[in-house]
């Protein structure tokens, strides 16, 4: 609970800093996307078919003609990215840093909306971190293809960033991860589709949201 009360003290400091200045730094950075695409048949490809996955299986119709052999492609900007990185003052002997990530990824079935890609504010001590906010999910590694494709590995590797509250304490080379994750824009799916409303439905007096996540990595 100190370490909790901490972060949120950290965070109020983080955003008033601009006006303090002393020990706050921030950088801005993003980049310019534009993905032209063509594919020879239909595939498995969300955000309107700029996360490629899979190409699908053959669907003959009545007279043993693939309907998904039928090419398509387009073209998009939408993954254009602007984001900023702050450190500020320490709070007791904890380094304080802070992220907020844009793109026009949408949320939903819009592709063209601003959305928030990750905003957090941590809390670092020499062995341990805390972290509040919207960020990548625990499972995602930091081992992924470097590839052209927005899909970056999956469906293997979980391209997800969730709201959560992380802590992580180091060991020398292991590092142990526990997460309590919130859904947002990546949803479970049941009988309404995929929807936040069964977590939302699922919160309960004497319970988390979601299982904490507990996760060892060595590197």
């Amino acid at each position: 609970m100190k370490k909790l009360a901490l972060l949120l003290v950290g965070a109020l400091t983080l955003f008033s800093a601009t006006a303090q200045k002393k020990n706050f730094t921030y950088k801005f950075y993003g980049f310019v996307r534009g993905d032209l695409f063509y594919n020879t048949r239909a595939n498995m490809a969300p955000v309107d078919g700029n996360f490629y996955l899979y190409p699908l299986d053959e669907k003959p119709d009545a007279d043993g003609k693939d309907l998904n052999a039928t090419p398509n492609g387009s073209f998009y900007t939408f993954t254009s990215r602007l984001g900023i990185n702050m450190t500020g003052p320490d709070v007791g002997s904890a380094h304080t840093s802070a992220c907020l990530e844009t793109d026009f990824g949408g949320f939903s079935s819009s592709t063209t909306m601003l959305r928030i890609r990750q905003a957090w504010v941590a809390l670092d001590w020499e062995k341990s971190n805390v972290l509040i906010g919207h960020t990548w999910h625990p499972l995602f590694g930091s081992v992924f293809p470097d590839i052209l494709n927005l899909s970056t590995g999956a469906p293997f590797q979980p391209f997800n960033r969730s709201p959560q509250i992380r802590y992580q304490y180091k060991a020398g080379k292991v590092k142990l991860t526990a997460s309590a994750i919130w859904q947002l824009q990546y949803l479970s799916s049941g009988p309404k589709g995929m929807s936040e409303d069964y977590i939302k439905t699922a919160v309960c007096r004497n319970c988390m949201p979601e299982p904490i996540l507990p996760l060892l990595t060595i590197g």
